[in-house]
């Protein structure tokens, strides 16, 4: 949400699904928690606001 909004965060979101997936690959049938991949990265959120 932060990130949508404009904040810096330091975080790259787009990285960080990406060692997500790496993570579930290296241990199957591990549960991984959280919203964020099903969700994927939110748009802008002046885009948002626009529609």
């Amino acid at each position: 949400m932060l990130n949508s909004m404009g904040l810096k965060t330091g975080i790259d979101l787009a990285k960080l699904l990406e060692v997500r997936q790496i993570l579930a690959e290296a241990l199957p049938g591990e549960p991984l928690y959280g919203f964020t991949p099903d969700a994927g990265p939110m748009l802008d959120y002046n885009e948002r606001l626009a529609r």
